[in-house]
C-alpha cells in the first residue's frame, strides 16, 4: 500500500478525553473492524493520556507526535477492512 492512499481514506476519531471509545466512534460510523486489533489501539491511547495527563510524563508535542501515528495506523486497519477486492474471474 502507498503511503499516498492512506492520506486519502481518513478515519475521523476523536481522540480527546471524554470521547466515546474507538470502537463505539468506528461502529457510530458504520465502519468495519476486528475488535481485537482496535482493542489493541484503545489501550495505546490510554496509555498516551495516561502518560500525558496523569504522570507529565510525555509534552503535548509528544502526545500529538503519538496520536498522529496512532491515527494512521488506524487509518491503515479501516481501510483494509472496508475496502472491497475485487476478484478476477479465471479465464477459460
Amino acid at each position: 500500500m502507498k503511503k499516498r492512499d492512506v492520506l486519502i481514506y481518513r478515519v475521523p476519531i476523536n481522540f480527546r478525553s471524554k470521547t466515546k471509545s474507538i470502537a463505539k466512534q468506528l461502529l457510530d460510523q458504520g465502519l468495519l473492524y476486528d475488535s481485537e486489533e482496535i482493542g489493541i489501539f484503545q489501550g495505546e491511547l490510554d496509555a498516551i493520556k495516561t502518560l500525558q495527563k496523569n504522570h507529565e510524563l510525555l509534552t503535548d508535542y509528544k502526545a500529538e507526535l503519538l496520536l498522529e501515528a496512532l491515527h494512521k495506523k488506524l487509518t491503515v486497519h479501516i481501510k483494509d477492512k472496508n475496502t472491497t477486492r475485487r476478484i478476477r474471474k479465471p479465464k477459460e
